[in-house]
Parts: structure tokens; C-alpha cells; sequence
């Protein structure tokens, strides 16, 4: 997690140059810049990041709940 402008970053998983504030927003830490949104064909936003001169397909949603909900208070805790 780190912070800049007043806004907090956490990193995504496997890709440690970019990170994603609660908003949604993805940045790229190595050139500063913001990554913009493409939107497909079935209405879900997604970003494209890349690593090692490939690139990968991610949707925003899926890149929000890995960094910002923690992995014990998802859906897998048994209810006694």
C-alpha cells in the first residue's frame, strides 16, 4: 500500500509497478501516468497491464477485490 496526492495505492498482485486506488484508478508507478479504461463488448471495464513485453487482460472489479478486500473476510469463512 503506499500513498501519493493524498490518495492510497495498492499494488496489484504480480505486476509491482502498477497499483489501484479504492476508485478504481490504475497507475503505473515506473512513468507516473494513469491507465485508461477500455470497455468490453459485455459492458465490464477493463485495463490492460503489461510485464516482461507482454500484456494482460484485467477487469477492473477482479483487480479491486484482490488488493482492497482482505482474503479472510471473503466468502470462504465457515458460518458456525
Amino acid at each position: 500500500m503506499m500513498r501519493s496526492d493524498g490518495v492510497v495505492w495498492y499494488k496489484i498482485v504480480g505486476f509491482d509497478n502498477y497499483g489501484i486506488d479504492k476508485y478504481g484508478n490504475v497507475r503505473n508507478f515506473e512513468t507516473g501516468n494513469q491507465v485508461k479504461h477500455q470497455i468490453s463488448t459485455g459492458g465490464v471495464q477493463y485495463v490492460l497491464l503489461s510485464r516482461r513485453n507482454k500484456r494482460y487482460k484485467f477487469m477492473i472489479s477482479r483487480l479491486l477485490e484482490e488488493a482492497c478486500i482482505p482474503f479472510d473476510t471473503l466468502m470462504y469463512e465457515e458460518k458456525v
